[in-house]
């Protein structure tokens, strides 16, 4: 299954079978980042961690909730995946690549 780097799925958690929403990181799509679905604006910046990343333009493409990228890493096969829900613009993808370049050279 080909996937791309910013892609947006609805995935299962190898350690527990349920699902959850994260976008595809990496030049072989093979690491995903968590993405969680809050309330608000408001619930997002209450709950920010220093390298989070808000989803800027989340109802522009398709989520229904205001969104935030954590940097909890997964491991992923294709097997994993569910369905494709989304894709990032270019913005965001380059905020998400800037976060985890600033987490780990911290």
């Amino acid at each position: 299954m080909a996937k791309e780097r910013g892609e947006i799925w609805v995935y299962k958690k190898n350690y527990n079978n349920e699902s959850e929403l994260g976008v595809i990181v990496g030049s072989t799509g093979e690491s995903i980042l968590k993405i969680d679905m809050l309330n608000s604006i408001a619930e997002i910046n209450q709950d920010l961690g220093t390298y989070d990343i808000v989803l800027e333009n989340w109802e522009e493409i398709g989520l229904e909730k205001p969104s935030v990228v954590r940097l909890k890493f997964s491991e992923i096969t294709d097997e994993d995946l569910i369905s494709k829900v989304a894709t990032l613009d270019k913005k965001d993808i380059n905020r998400i690549s800037q976060s985890i370049i600033k987490y780990f050279s911290a």
